[in-house]
């Protein structure tokens, strides 16, 4: 075994321990959560892989305090957080972190959750899924490895995608950018719901309102495609009953889904991270995707297939 092989399977036992019953590694897998792992700690943390004994050893401890615990991050409940900087910054060190009970400052990779069976298994658009995994890897090596949270300054976490109100949260405000902070004019917003055929829809990010290129006018687009992806199909049939959309009883409408968080699939798309609301009662059992590929998604039935699927080359 290699020694790049031995990190990456370490890597990838580390996530598996860390993110245990995590949002963003249910929807994505185990696989692109290790990659977006890596990612991170080389990207914002300048972490050096070259040593794998010594880099996997620096992974361990950008998850935890200096009291070797997992930090709380009071604004975040059930956050999986990741170093980002000490208490002393008199500002954020990047978008999207948030301080701990302690105030040092943490990336917020995942969040952890007691029902997963709510959070809708969307399936992934993969860039050159059909392609190579080196045209893969090279595209995902240039996207936000991070998830976007919506967090309500209220409290919570996430949004009704319903809701037409304009409730702030943190981050509203700030310029939504490309990793290395070039403006962004537009983005695609790309899904699979399970059930149904992927879904896509062209959004502008730049406009002459006021919210022009924030991070709120992302997550009203965002939510304006999920709703407008229900109505479309909302007197279709679906392949999988339980996640059947609609407004006849027993469907999921547009009411009953919270938009928890965005996460960037290639340079210019992202994907929604969506949860079925806690009151909505489920008509049909069992928690099954589609499985079909439709070419360029990967269903999210595949994400969990643990080290031996494709991703395995990805980093």
């Amino acid at each position: 075994m290699t020694s790049d092989t031995q990190l990456r399977h370490s890597i990838y036992d580390l996530t598996t321990a860390e993110h245990a019953n995590g949002v963003i590694s249910y929807v994505l897998g185990l696989e692109e959560m290790s990659r977006r792992t890596f990612a991170v700690a080389v990207c914002y943390q300048h972490g050096n892989p070259t040593s794998p004994s010594v880099f996997r050893g620096f992974l361990g401890s950008c998850y935890r305090d200096a009291n070797g615990h997992r930090p709380a991050i009071p604004l975040v409940h059930g956050a999986v957080p990741f170093y980002a900087g000490p208490s002393d910054l008199v500002s954020p060190p990047a978008a999207h972190t948030y301080q701990s009970s302690s105030g040092d400052w943490w990336h917020v990779l995942d969040v952890v959750v007691t029902d997963l069976s709510r959070i809708v298994p969307l399936g992934v658009w993969i860039p050159y899924l059909q392609r190579s995994s080196g045209h893969t890897a090279a595209a995902l090596d240039r996207i936000e490895p991070r998830p976007f949270w919506i967090v309500p300054l209220g409290g919570g976490l996430g949004v009704s995608v319903h809701s037409s109100d304009t409730q702030a949260f943190h981050y509203g405000n700030w310029t939504f950018t490309h990793p290395g902070g070039g403006v962004r004019s537009t983005v695609y917003i790309r899904f699979q719901w399970p059930g149904y055929p992927p879904f896509e829809m062209q959004v502008r990010v730049q406009s002459n309102t006021d919210d022009s290129g924030t991070f709120k006018r992302l997550v009203d687009r965002v939510k304006g495609a999920v709703h407008t992806f229900i109505s479309e199909y909302a007197s279709e049939p679906s392949s999988v009953p339980r996640w059947a959309v609609g407004y006849a009883p027993g469907r999921i409408s547009s009411r009953d889904v919270n938009l928890l968080a965005i996460v960037e699939v290639s340079q210019g798309a992202v994907m929604p991270i969506l949860k079925v609301r806690d009151e909505f009662v489920f008509v049909c059992r069992g928690n099954v995707a589609t499985t079909s590929s439709y070419g360029t998604f990967r269903p999210a039935s595949e994400a969990s297939n643990g080290r031996n699927n494709s991703m395995n080359s990805l980093y």
